[in-house]
């Protein structure tokens, strides 16, 4: 028989939050107070990483990115951002899931994305002057889905979007001219209702009140880094 409290947990999403990628070799950063809002990422090139938490048999976790409300994709190359692996052939893109551990029921689910190299180089920033504040906010949101395994039909059962904006400063050395990440803000939009009745289920059927913010999220409030 069916527990509906189970089904939940099974496929319910907490979060995301979000931390920035510190340089590569900057451990140092992880000792501050700042350390809370930022990580080493497992790419030098990563800008930013998000992360869930789910269930440790929910194995299926992929994420897709559009523009900012989750309404509309980005048409091809024009995209601000984009993950550092490689997207499936409905171009979205596998989360990376932590080894389970005895006693705990949740894994957390990650992904880190970057932006486009021609978008950060592009001419908006030579027409700065030297005097000016050089910054730049790319704004998008991110559809991060718990799915069936192929062989149970690869539906797509529970989803989270959220609007996402970054902030870049550009910076300037001997070497170069680079960007660092200088903020980032999380918006996570309201939850769709949904009303699930199981046949011989027991407990309370799966309800949520679109009015209602998605667990463990900013719950319609900004949260930035």
């Amino acid at each position: 028989m069916v527990n509906g409290a189970d089904l939940k947990n099974a496929w319910d999403i907490i979060g995301p939050n979000g931390k920035k990628c510190l340089p590569e070799g900057d451990v140092g950063s992880l000792l501050t107070g700042s350390a809370i809002n930022s990580t080493i990422c497992d790419d030098s090139s990563s800008a930013i990483r998000l992360n869930y938490t789910i269930h440790k048999n929910a194995k299926y976790a992929k994420y897709k990115i559009f523009q900012k409300e989750c309404q509309e994709e980005f048409e091809v190359g024009t995209e601000p951002i984009q993950g550092i692996m490689p997207p499936d052939e409905d171009s979205k893109i596998a989360l990376s899931l932590s080894p389970s551990t005895d006693g705990y029921d949740t894994i957390a689910a990650s992904f880190e994305i970057r932006p486009t190299k021609d978008y950060l180089s592009s001419p908006w920033w030579r027409r700065l002057s030297n005097t000016e504040k050089q910054q730049l906010t790319i704004e998008f949101c991110v559809r991060m889905g718990l799915w069936l395994p192929p062989e149970a039909g690869q539906i797509e059962v529970n989803f989270r979007e959220t609007n996402v904006v970054v902030s870049f400063n550009k910076e300037s050395s001997g070497e170069g001219d680079g960007y660092i990440v200088n903020s980032v803000e999380l918006n996570a939009k309201e939850l769709v209702g949904i009303k699930i009745n199981l046949m011989g289920s027991t407990g309370a059927a799966i309800v949520k009140d679109e009015k209602d913010p998605a667990e463990g999220s900013s719950g319609g409030k900004n949260d930035e880094l």
